[in-house]
C-alpha cells in the first residue's frame, strides 16, 4: 500500500495580509492572542501526527518592537499602487497599536517544534511581481529579509 503524501505550506502574516485592504476586513480581529493559539494548536496538531509543515513568515511579523525602532530604514516609504504601503503600519505603530503586526511568539512556537520548515513570505507583504514593484523595491525587500 502506498503512503499518502500531504503538503502543507501556511503563509504567516498576520496584519501584514492585508496591509493593502483594510477596509471592511477582520482587521481588528487579528491579535497577538489570537495567532499565538493559531500557532500553537497547529504545530500540536502537525507534531502528533508527524505531519511537516513549511511556515512562510513575513519577516515584520517575527519582528519585536524594539527591532524595529532600531531598524526603520527597513521601514522607510515604499510606494505601490499611488501609497505607501506602511501607512497602515506606522498608523497603528504610532499609536502603540503593534496586536496583530509583530508576533515573534509565532516564529518561536514554530522554530521549537523543530519539525518544520520556516520559509520567507517577503518581508513587508507587497507585492513582489515586476508588474508591481521595480528591482530597487525587490532587493530592498530581499536585504531587508536577510538583515532581520
Amino acid at each position: 500500500m502506498t503512503k499518502a503524501t500531504f503538503i502543507f505550506s501556511l503563509d504567516c502574516e498576520g496584519k501584514w495580509g492585508m496591509a493593502d485592504r483594510l477596509a471592511g476586513s477582520p482587521y481588528e480581529k487579528i491579535t497577538n492572542r489570537q495567532l499565538e493559539t493559531a500557532y500553537a494548536r497547529l504545530v500540536e496538531l502537525f507534531d502528533r501526527y508527524e505531519v511537516p509543515a513549511t511556515f512562510a513568515f513575513v519577516s515584520g511579523f517575527f519582528l519585536k518592537p524594539q527591532e524595529v525602532r532600531d531598524n526603520l530604514q527597513w521601514f522607510e516609504p515604499l510606494i505601490h499602487d499611488g501609497r505607501d504601503w506602511f501607512d497602515a503600519v506606522w498608523r497603528d505603530f504610532h499609536a502603540g497599536a503593534h496586536d496583530g503586526w509583530l508576533c515573534p511568539k509565532a516564529l518561536e512556537t514554530v522554530r521549537r517544534s523543530g519539525a518544520h520548515e520556516i520559509a520567507s513570505h517577503g518581508f513587508s507583504h507587497v507585492p513582489l511581481g515586476e508588474a508591481d514593484i521595480g528591482e530597487p523595491v525587490f532587493r530592498r525587500e530581499m536585504a531587508s529579509i536577510r538583515a532581520a
